[in-house]
């Protein structure tokens, strides 16, 4: 997955499947102190995705999402920026 650096910030696209569909989301910032990840909930509508009783609303702006620890450290993605790249490491996590 290649990083781009816009506007001061790293930026990657990723692809999520649900129920058999997929759907890539372009100029997702990859944010290594965000805890948990976030992506528009516009977006993700296009997929079915929606809100449901309970769901913790979360304000943002100027952004599509973010990738955040959760996906990187359950992916063990290793970050690259000397080739501006980002990919699963291919060892298993200790």
């Amino acid at each position: 997955m290649l990083i781009e650096y816009i506007d001061d910030l790293l930026q990657a696209s990723m692809t999520i499947l649900y129920r058999g569909h997929s759907l890539t989301i372009n100029n997702l910032v990859v944010d290594t102190g965000a805890a948990h990840s976030l992506l528009s909930s516009d977006i993700v509508s296009e997929l079915g995705i929606k809100f449901e009783n309970g769901d913790k609303l979360v304000r943002s702006y100027y952004i599509n999402g973010l990738i955040g620890l959760d996906i990187l450290k359950n992916g063990n993605m290793i970050i690259n920026l000397d080739r501006m790249e980002m990919y699963p490491s291919k060892s298993n996590p200790a």
